[in-house]
């Protein structure tokens, strides 16, 4: 397993890891109410689409071009 490998698996796994707990946090705050909740539903919601692209990253669905080196 070269090092782009093990960097793409570290970076799938992370992102599991991440989404999880931020999926987590979601749900927990997602029926409370006020303007700070509303930010943090934004930052969190952010947080979950970008652990789904750097997932599919680390597993090599997108994100691959031609001059790429993996």
């Amino acid at each position: 397993m070269d090092t782009a490998h093990l960097a793409d698996t570290i970076g799938a796994i992370g992102a599991i890891v991440v989404g999880f707990f931020a999926v987590r946090f979601l749900r927990k705050e997602w029926k409370l109410k006020g303007a700070d909740i509303g930010i943090t539903k934004v930052m969190l919601t952010l947080l979950v689409i970008g652990c789904v692209e750097a997932l599919l990253v680390g597993l090599r669905i997108v994100g691959q071009t031609p001059l790429s080196t993996h």
